[in-house]
């Protein structure tokens, strides 16, 4: 049964796994891989206090299930439980610097704002698959290039939202384009993707030595990683290797630890200083390293406030980063700013039962009235544009920033105030911002982001100021262009290819803004 429960796990069938955990806990109380398994499901449900009870317990019933106590903080985390936080980051932290397998690469982007650690967590997973080794690729004389997308978000998600353009407006004269899909629901929007490609594989049930398989047969000579270490990633499927070039693109905001070959980003998200954190050759576009199909589309025309439970008058802070991006020394300067602007409102995205109570929980110990927290539902995109227009400011956190959330907003017309950490999920709003003329948005402290926000919320001709700049920007900037975008990075990928081509191993390069490449050596 806890056999049955495992499997159930992976299938993403959360609810059946629970069923099937519990069952082998009434066959042996003490199984701790049971308790594990029982919390690793309840985390997916969204019953994130049964979760933590249940990952505790499974330490409790057997100390060698490692990353129970991971585990167990994310739940914490997810749920916006804070009152064993610090106790709960001291022990994972001691513990992941001494064995970085106990954490997930995506579960220390929440915990540490330290590259260096980030790189230790991804090359402890990466390095549980032997590494298949590298071949060149194949010259391209009279012919295209064959580049195959490899994501598990092919559907309504914002990884498909920001790739749609990218994926059409790929010069087809040099590029066959192929997507390798495992979407654990196909939609609307995986149709949209399938017209926009000029074949679509369909991979999800296929095991990975299968998933290989499928790549070498079709011929790739770039394989685009676009989700890393997020949910449903095959990362051990690039380990052994897809293509002669593999690309950690998009998805996964940090190192493969050893994955891919290259690493796409811009000099913001990854300054000089913080090349030496990636394991690949990092290949920086000469403006942002995010594409972005928001430019192709009119900007929706905003709701009504009353219609989304806004006040009509008062101050609108938003923030749609997800839960487990909150942390409580930000959520205590949000709070502040509701304290110093009268009758202003936090606007989050809406939360399972146990984050909401939490959160609300938190207000009303600041003293201040629980119905200032007000709890956006879930909307297509379009709609939630259109909404997210009503806001004043969206206020970001750290140390993971706002990625595709700051992007909604900033193309909805709303500025975004982030802080500027270390590492490259620290530095993507920052990314954002500079690429679309707004650098003062993204300060070096939370003193100072504290400030600007009490300054921004009770200067209105500032704050105008700044939409009014935004607004042009939205239209003008390259962070909305996706020809220039689509140009640049087929500019990255022939020279990767060529690179293969010739023999050569992979190096570091940028792309200029005129189109020129500069390896790493000659920079």
């Amino acid at each position: 049964m806890l056999l049955r429960a495992q499997r159930l796990l992976h299938a993403g069938q959360r609810e059946r796994a629970l069923v099937a955990a519990d069952h082998a806990l009434r066959l042996d109380p003490g199984l701790g891989a049971a308790h594990l398994v029982r919390g690793q499901a309840l985390v997916r449900i969204g019953f994130y206090a049964e979760a933590i009870r249940a990952l505790d317990r499974a330490l409790e019933r057997d100390p060698a299930l490692v990353q129970a106590p991971a585990m167990a903080l994310d739940a914490a985390n997810y749920g916006c439980d804070w009152t064993e936080r610090d106790r709960r980051i001291d022990a994972v932290l001691n513990d992941v610097r001494a064995h970085p397998g106990h954490v997930h690469p995506f579960g220390i982007l929440a915990l540490a704002d330290d590259p260096e650690l980030q790189r230790a967590v991804a090359r402890a997973f990466a390095e549980e698959v032997p590494a298949a080794p590298a071949w060149p690729a194949p010259p391209a004389t009279g012919r295209r290039l064959r580049l195959g997308f490899v994501a598990s978000a092919f559907r309504d998600h914002p990884m498909s939202q920001l790739l749609l353009s990218l994926l059409r407006r790929l010069d087809r004269a040099r590029f066959e384009v192929l997507a390798f899909a495992s979407p654990d629901m196909a939609d609307a929007v995986t149709g949209q993707v399938a017209a926009a490609v000029d074949r679509m594989i369909h991979v999800r049930h296929l095991p990975d030595a299968a998933l290989v398989a499928e790549a070498r047969d079709a011929g790739i000579d770039i394989a685009l990683d676009c989700d890393g270490y997020t949910q449903g990633g095959r990362y051990r499927a690039f380990r052994k290797r897809l293509a002669p070039v593999q690309v950690g693109f998009l998805g996964f905001p940090g190192t493969s630890g050893g994955v891919h070959d290259y690493f796409i980003a811009d000099p913001v998200t990854v300054p000089d200083t913080l090349l030496p954190c990636f394991d690949e050759a990092v290949v920086r576009l000469p403006d942002t390293y995010a594409c972005n199909s928001h430019g192709d589309d009119p900007v929706p025309m905003p709701a009504q406030r009353a219609a989304h439970g806004l006040p009509e008058t008062g101050f609108v802070f938003c923030c749609f980063n997800a839960s487990w991006k909150f942390t409580p020394e930000v959520f205590a300067i949000w709070l502040r700013l509701l304290h110093a602007a009268p009758g202003s409102v936090l606007w989050l995205r809406s939360a399972p039962r146990d984050t909401g109570q939490n959160l609300r929980a938190a207000v009303a110990d600041a003293g201040i009235d629980p119905s200032r927290l007000v709890f956006a539902p879930h909307l297509d995109l379009d709609a939630h544009l259109s909404r997210l227009a009503l806001a004043d400011l969206f206020l970001d956190t750290l140390p993971c920033n706002a990625h595709s959330t700051a992007l909604d907003a900033l193309r909805a017309g709303v500025p975004v105030l982030t802080c500027t950490g270390r590492s490259f999920a620290a530095r993507v709003a920052t990314s954002h911002l500079h690429a679309l003329g707004l650098p003062e948005l993204a300060v070096d402290s939370l003193a100072v982001y504290e400030t600007t926000a009490r300054r921004l919320a009770s200067g209105p001709a500032e704050l105008g100021d700044l939409r009014r700049r935004l607004d042009i920007a939205r239209r003008t900037s390259p962070l909305f262009d996706t020809p220039r975008y689509a140009a640049c990075l087929e500019t990255a990928l022939a020279a990767m290819h060529a690179r293969s081509a010739a023999g050569n191993a992979p190096l570091g390069f940028d792309v200029g803004n005129s189109g020129d490449v500069r390896w790493r050596d000659d920079i």
